[in-house]
Parts: structure tokens; C-alpha cells; sequence
């Protein structure tokens, strides 16, 4: 029995292979019990199948119509917000300055840059750390703050007091024609099914992290 939906937002696969009220015999061929595997594997896998290139059909429709957002970013880290006490604000950094280098090391543009400022200053409590800071609101060249760590309370962790973000822009991007619209579908559909299957194997590889969230 087949179905054709109006809106196809789901579906169901029933056999009546397990069915009291079957109306074919046991050894009949056409049930599925009584399939190859190889059969019975494509039948499975049908709906999975069938979600997945409803999947894709949904992106590829998104990047023609109102495209995605992309992420740009630039070199450094933004300073949103400060604590309290914060010894960075003391030394002279503000709201919406970029954090260019820590103690000479370039930040990349990339996402991994908060990261990385974050476990550099953890790894130095009481040290004297160096950030070379862009003033958004003056222009001129990039000035260093020289910023005492203090240890934090729990574990003595490095602090100074800061809230980062990514240096970066957000940017809509519409697919121009059929093949950038492939592209960019299986592009993203690629990092999706990736963040889905890192979710899953985070739950085994990282339970012990993971088993709260669960």
C-alpha cells in the first residue's frame, strides 16, 4: 500500500508479516520475513534513505531562497564584557577591544582563538601576561597591556576577568545557480551530520563529561 501526503513531513513503514489478521500464508515470498537479507537491508533502509534526501531537498531550497549564514572571521578575539574585579579592566583594556596576540603568540582568525586565550591564561596564574589590543574607537597602531593573572579560587586556575567572543561577521550567502547550490548544500549537510555523530560518540568517548547532560 502506498500513500501519497499533502504535507510530507513523516511517514511509517507496517508489514504483515506480524499481523493476526495476515491474509497471506506463512511461506508466501513476498513478505518480508521471507526475503534475502540483502532485501530486507534495502526495505530497512528505506526511510532512512528517504529523511535523508528530504534533508538535503529542505538545504538545497534554504541556500536558493534565503541562503545561509556564514560565519567570516578575523584575527583575534573580542572583548565583550569584563567581571567583577577584573584585573584586565584595571589595566587599561575596554568593551570591544581585540585581543591580536598573548605574550607574542599571534591569535588566528578562527574560532579555536577564545579557546586558546582561555587555556593560556588558566595555565599562567601569577604571571605577567602581555596582549597586544586594538582600540576599535582609536585609530592608530595596536598598543600591549601588560596584565597580572590572578589564580582563581577553586583551582587555582589563571583569571583575568574577560568575556570573548570571536572576531568575526555574519554574512548571508544565496547560491547564484544549480552547482554553488549543490555545493554549498552538501557542504553544510555534511557539518551538520557531523555535529549529530560527534553528539553521539561524545556520549562513549566523553561519559564522563556527557553523563550530566544526559
Amino acid at each position: 500500500e502506498y500513500s501519497l501526503k499533502a504535507v510530507p513531513l513523516g511517514g511509517f513503514v507496517a508489514f504483515p508479516d506480524d499481523d493476526e489478521d495476515c491474509p497471506y500464508p506463512e511461506d508466501d515470498p513476498d513478505l518480508l520475513r521471507n526475503r534475502p537479507v540483502r532485501d530486507r537491508a534495502i526495505v530497512v533502509s528505506a526511510g532512512i534513505i528517504a529523511n535523508v534526501i528530504f534533508a538535503f531537498g529542505i538545504l538545497y531550497n534554504q541556500v536558493t531562497t534565503v541562503g545561509f549564514n556564514e560565519q567570516k572571521f578575523e584575527p583575534g578575539v573580542v572583548v565583550r564584557a569584563f567581571t567583577n574585579g577584573s584585573v584586565a579592566r584595571e589595566a587599561g583594556i575596554e568593551a570591544g577591544d581585540i585581543i591580536l596576540s598573548v605574550d607574542g603568540e599571534k591569535l588566528p582568525a578562527a574560532r579555536k582563538s577564545v579557546s586558546k586565550v582561555v587555556s593560556m591564561v588558566k595555565a599562567s596564574p601569577n604571571a605577567l601576561m602581555k596582549f597586544e589590543i586594538m582600540h576599535l574607537a582609536v585609530d592608530g597602531a595596536p598598543e600591549v597591556k601588560t596584565v597580572p593573572v590572578r589564580p582563581n579560587g577553586v583551582g587555582g586556575e589563571g583569571q583575568v576577568g574577560v568575556k570573548l567572543e570571536s572576531n568575526s561577521s555574519i554574512n548571508r550567502h544565496v547560491a547564484q545557480n544549480p552547482f554553488e547550490a549543490a555545493l554549498l548544500s552538501t557542504k553544510e549537510f555534511a557539518r551538520l551530520s557531523s555535529m549529530v555523530w560527534n553528539s553521539l560518540t561524545g556520549l562513549f568517548t566523553n561519559f564522563g563529561e556527557s553523563k550530566s547532560q544526559v
